[in-house]
């Protein structure tokens, strides 16, 4: 029997993901072939400010990571490593299983809180904090920021940033706008400008770099 021809069970472990997001998400349309299984416009807009990130070589954070589509991302982008971290056990559940499908590796996939401080145990290039993991990680952010070498990546309010773009400017003043969107902003921010440089591809916006 040929490569080709050897029996697989990729079918039977598509239908127990498909199952297993309706079942945790409800009747929603899914791709589970897809870069993102759940294309709703945040994850889209997410997924293209990914494209400004160099993350070959990289370790990664992933906060409040979902199905893990922003991890899968980076790890197609050459990450070292990426660590994925959600609340819900049965979405960490479903991010093993859709990266087993999707034939990446290198993911360690954990259930825990983006407002502990225990979570942060290790070093990390990049930090992606999006949705409600970036406010659970306010009250903690000077302790995020220990152990962040690079950039931090999180969705902000495009007009009022609110309490959360404002302890952001006073850890990580250097800052670069990835993605807009009619209400929010996807924003890289590092300690300084050079930081940002080294992290995120030369083709990136420039215009929007500052200091604050």
């Amino acid at each position: 029997m040929s490569y080709e021809q050897a029996p697989t069970l990729r079918p039977q472990l598509r239908e127990l993901v498909l199952s297993g997001l309706v079942d945790t998400l409800g009747e929603q349309s899914f791709d589970p072939d897809g870069e993102a299984v759940l294309a709703d416009a945040a994850t889209e807009r997410r997924l293209d400010a990914l494209t400004a990130v160099s993350f070959r070589g990289r370790r990664v954070l992933d906060l409040g990571a979902r199905l893990g589509d922003l991890s899968r991302h980076a790890r197609r982008g050459g990450a070292e490593l990426v660590d994925a971290i959600d609340l819900d056990p049965d979405r960490v559940e479903l991010g093993r299983l859709i990266d087993v499908l999707q034939k990446v590796d290198r993911i360690s996939w954990f259930e825990g809180d983006a407002g502990l401080a225990s979570t942060y145990a290790d070093e990390y290039d990049f930090i992606l904090a999006f949705g409600p993991a970036a406010e659970a990680m306010r009250p903690i952010l000077p302790r995020v920021v220990q152990n962040l070498r690079g950039v931090l990546l999180c969705d902000l309010p495009a007009a009022d940033e609110g309490p959360l773009g404002v302890a952001l400017a006073e850890l990580l003043p250097a800052r670069r706008v990835l993605a807009e969107g009619e209400e929010t902003v996807v924003v890289g921010c590092a300690t300084e400008l050079g930081v940002l440089r080294q992290h995120l591809a030369e083709d990136a916006p420039a215009s929007t770099e500052g200091a604050r």
